[in-house]
């Protein structure tokens, strides 16, 4: 897909490509709400055209970081331009659905690859880890773990060098490209098989596609991080904002764990959030959504606005702060220097989305998870606002089924990875068995690889570890979160207030809805059948119907009986038959 997005441009279906956008707006530029936003957006056809050049063109750097440079010293690039032999759809209308789909997979893979090749190797990710022609793995040999698990790395020390330059170090990054890695390993020989893994809530894991051959030189995660960040790290890079653009546009429905707990997110965001309201109450979905709102019968009216403030609750990243700190000021909340929201975040009753993600108080919230689909920003176009609305009304229940699986699967997993690591992540916090004596969640190995499945990654692999951002020290007791912790803070979010009421709130609003649909059209069909009976059995003539009846006394009533008054008369009486 790297290779494909370049080749797009020069290919003759780049015009029909364009031209596809033009009608995309043929009622002039969408407005649109972009989360973190402070003023009114807007977007265009020639935004989106923009983008989609920016993104075709910044890709050769990040094919240029991984592939390195051959022994003469000329870029792996040449291929780039044999776009004869990718398969680009003859009509712009197909090649604009294709790109939605090579958008979205490469946004999620790559964010995930930038995350990891951030993070330092003291905290299991690939910041020292090398890749390239002399790095091992040097074959197809599956590496068990997703960092170098076999050495024993030490807060401030720099035994993370090793990784990759020894057989007993394999680089978990070097694997990772070459689909080696054990959690992203595919079959060879079969090019379908990382989808026997795809579940409903999980996400495809698609194959990086490099052989070993194909990398060339030595380099580190830490060079690969820089041309990423440029690419697809932050929400204002070419891959994001066209990533964010398309989903707007094609109302991409949320699919996934991660798809829905950031929508959920962002989504309250744009509908409660102040700031936005003050500054252009035109670019808040709860604005454009006063004329569906203004249909919505009195007597329900009430329901709804129990759905969007437990909606509110459940998001809680922009949610009254008063309701969920300890102390509250104004924007002093926010700690700019983590960027988490609400640091005082009530200890151990928090049970909502924000507990999973922002929350650094408490003894099992955390900053656990980070979904690598939305993590950056959302865009959301108010002409788009009642469909918004319908995805929060009905995809609830899939957070509640998608957390329950994904604890359900957490719960099988192995404790493996560093020393000293063993049992298993199954047993709760406060049990008399035998907990993970993992010291912390991101030492166990097995976890990164299950957050990937269902689009996460770890949200500050620093913070779970025990990095205290205050003093810059590490801290082993109050930040540090283990297996147990997070076990104990998604049971607390399954069965948690927030979601609870926000089920059982959308329940009742779509009964009452449903209610008086039901007893509307039950009242019809029942008049409807009392009127045909009624007519049957009371004002048609008795004998007019007896006599279709298959009784022998319906028969023996004389025919001309049916013409009188009930007595039978002479036939020369009745003139007007003889006539």
């Amino acid at each position: 897909m790297l290779y494909w997005l370049p080749g797009l441009t020069i290919t003759p279906q780049f015009g029909e490509l364009l031209e596809h956008f033009d009608s995309l707006f043929t009622d002039g530029p969408m407005p649109v709400a972009i989360s973190g936003s402070q003023g009114p957006d807007t977007l265009s056809a020639n935004d989106l055209a923009g983008h989609l050049v920016t993104s075709c063109i910044s890709s050769v750097p990040v094919l240029r970081s991984i592939q390195g440079r051959s022994v003469s010293d000329d870029p792996l690039l040449h291929y780039t331009y044999r776009n004869s032999e990718f398969a680009y759809p003859s009509s712009g209308s197909a090649l604009f659905n294709a790109l939605s789909k090579y958008t979205y997979a490469l946004q999620f893979q790559l964010y995930f690859l930038y995350r990891q090749c951030s993070t330092g190797i003291t905290t299991c990710g690939w910041w020292l880890c090398k890749f390239g022609s002399d790095v091992f793995p040097k074959d197809d040999t599956t590496v068990p773990s997703s960092f170098c698990g076999s050495v024993e790395v030490t807060k401030g020390s720099h035994d993370g060098n090793k990784c990759g330059l020894q057989p007993d170090c394999p680089s978990p990054l070097q694997a990772f490209l070459t689909d080696n890695l054990k959690g992203f390993r595919r079959d060879p020989s079969d090019p379908y098989s990382h989808l026997a893994e795809c579940t409903v809530g999980s996400m495809c894991h698609v194959p990086m596609g490099f052989k070993v051959n194909d990398l060339r030189g030595l380099a580190t995660g830490g060079h690969l991080m820089i041309a990423l960040n440029s690419f697809c790290g932050k929400s204002n890079t070419p891959l994001t904002k066209m990533r964010h653009t398309l989903s707007c546009i094609t109302k991409r429905t949320p699919r996934t764990l991660s798809d829905v707990f950031g929508f959920t997110f962002h989504l309250t965001g744009q509908m409660f959030h102040e700031a936005i309201k003050q500054n252009d109450p035109t670019t808040n979905i709860m604005s454009a959504l006063q004329p569906l709102i203004s249909k919505i019968p009195d007597t329900i009216k009430h329901l709804f606005f129990d759905v969007t403030s437990d909606l509110q609750k459940m998001g809680s990243r922009f949610f009254d702060l008063s309701l969920h700190c300890h102390k509250v000021t104004t924007s002093s909340t926010v700690n700019k220097r983590n960027g988490s929201y609400c640091d005082h975040h009530t200890s151990e009753k928090a049970a909502d989305l924000a507990s999973l993600s922002g929350c650094t108080n408490g003894k099992n919230c955390g900053k656990y998870l980070e979904p690598l689909a939305v993590s950056s920003g959302a865009t959301f176009a108010n002409y788009f606002a009642s469909t918004y609305l319908t995805w929060a009304l009905y995809l609830t229940d899939d957070i509640y089924e998608s957390f329950q699986e994904f604890l359900d699967r957490f719960n099988s997993l192995k404790c493996t990875g560093r020393k000293n690591c063993k049992h298993d992540c199954s047993h709760p916090s406060g049990t008399s068995t035998a907990a993970c004596s993992c010291p912390s969640v991101v030492d166990c190995s097995d976890v990164l690889p299950h957050l990937y499945a269902y689009g996460f990654s770890f949200h500050n692999a620093y913070w779970l570890k025990g990095r205290d951002y205050t003093s810059n020290q590490w801290n082993d007791n109050d930040n540090k979160r283990n297996c147990a912790s997070f076990h104990d803070q998604l049971h607390s979010v399954i069965s948690g207030n927030p979601l609870s009421n926000l089920l059982t709130s959308i329940d009742t609003f779509l009964y009452a809805i449903r209610w008086e649909f039901f007893s509307k059209l039950s009242g019809f069909w029942t008049i409807y059948v009392c009127i045909i009976l009624y007519t049957f059995f009371f004002l048609l003539d008795t004998l007019h119907l007896r006599s279709h009846f298959k009784l022998t006394s319906s028969h023996t009533v004389p025919p001309l009986a049916l013409l009188t008054s009930g007595k039978p008369l002479p036939v020369t009486k009745l003139t007007y038959i003889a006539q």
